[in-house]
């Protein structure tokens, strides 16, 4: 009962090729996620006896619950004051690259304070300047989706363009040195959902004409055609072009079906992006919900959120419908994909003032998925219902 979902849990997490890769059997992967399991359990069982709870608690209320990676912890009277200190002697002032650090970067409240300032302030900075020396591959992925996260979640404009031009040499620079294809293909990832400046997007722009390459990383069909996509959000000067070539390219058709029903949510016309959005009130047009949350993220990307804020009201009043004609969790995915891309005031204003707004009837499940999905846009942008 212990390690029934483990397994399963490696499969959600995308992990489990790369634990299969590894020189464990079976019967020692079965019996390490067996002892992990039972060690969490005596962990519980510990925590519900009062003088442990009640050390962890202290450990907490001191700020000593976590080190970073530390050589070694002294307890005297440095001060003299009668009580005994603790002395933590870590090998660097902040070692982002340690798993209490990732974990604590992981929490959408840190990169709201990474980005911001604040007292609590972290140096999201030294995790772009740690990146490229990361030597785990899972790490490194975190750390990569971290910091697009924070890059247009959580970042002004003008911070952005500010730190547009040293993210994207320190993306390029990681891609150019990663060893292996599954890391090269982390780093280039990240370059192409994340690059802005023309040099980076006109180099995308050729790798997907296939006049330049990515040496030592092979590029399939949904690769291009997400660049391609990628391309045309940001209205590249050939963006049209681009996508009439690609459809052109798509081989497989169901692929090319996706693709012609997201692309009008790409194009740089706001008519057309207007009649997309009116066209998703038909629960027909609804059918095939991946394709619906793709082109409703390119709808809501950040580059577009301004144009894009009309939307927000009518998509929260469809909330019912979808969940009526959708699946059980297109409602969480639907929020989701509207308000992802959004970090205005304004945008903040129009989700507050529309859940102050809710009848008392309203359902419960679906007045949660709102509070969840704006969660992060209530937080920095306020005000909360």
């Amino acid at each position: 009962m212990l390690t029934s979902t483990a397994i399963n849990e490696e499969r959600l997490h995308k992990t489990l090729h790369v634990l299969l890769m590894t020189p464990l059997t079976a019967w020692q992967i079965v019996a390490g996620k067996l002892f992990s399991r039972l060690l969490t359990a005596l962990t519980l069982i510990g925590l519900s006896l009062p003088v442990l709870r009640s050390w962890l608690a202290a450990q907490a209320a001191a700020g000593v619950a976590r080190t970073d990676w530390s050589w070694a912890a002294l307890l005297a009277d440095f001060d003299l004051d009668g009580n005994k200190d603790i002395f933590v002697a870590n090998g660097l002032s902040r070692d982002v690259t340690s798993q209490d650090y990732i974990s604590f970067l992981s929490n959408d409240q840190t990169l709201l304070a990474a980005t911001r300032g604040g007292k609590q302030r972290v140096d999201f900075e030294s995790l772009i300047a740690a990146m490229p020396q990361e030597p785990d591959e899972l790490n490194l992925q975190r750390m990569l989706s971290y910091a697009q996260q924070g890059f247009w979640r959580f970042v002004s404009k003008p911070e952005r363009d500010a730190l547009t031009p040293r993210l994207e040499r320190v993306l390029r620079e990681g891609l150019d040195q990663a060893s292996t294809s599954t890391v090269k293909s982390a780093w280039f990832s990240a370059v192409r959902d994340t690059a802005r400046s023309p040099a980076t997007l006109g180099w995308l722009e050729r790798v997907w004409r296939k006049t330049e390459t990515v040496p030592g990383l092979v590029l399939a069909e949904p690769d291009y055609i997400q660049l391609s996509e990628e391309l045309a959000v940001r209205a590249v000067p050939a963006w049209q072009s681009i996508l009439d070539e690609q459809f052109t390219r798509i081989e497989n058709p169901d692929r090319k079906a996706r693709f012609a029903f997201v692309r009008p949510a790409l194009s740089a016309d706001q008519a057309t992006r207007d009649a997309f959005f009116a066209s998703l009130r038909d629960p027909a047009n609804r059918r095939r919900e991946p394709w619906v949350l793709e082109g409703l993220a390119y709808l809501h990307h950040p580059l577009r959120a301004a144009a894009s804020e009309k939307y927000i009201a009518v998509s929260l009043e469809m909330l019912r419908e979808i969940q009526r004609t959708g699946d059980i969790f297109f409602p969480k995915r639907w929020t989701d994909a509207t308000l992802g891309g959004h970090s205005s005031t304004s945008a903040a204003r129009i989700v507050s003032d529309f859940i102050a707004a809710l009848p008392p009837d309203y359902p419960d499940r679906l007045r949660r998925v709102l509070l969840s999905s704006s969660d992060d846009l209530l937080r920095m942008r306020g005000p909360r219902p």
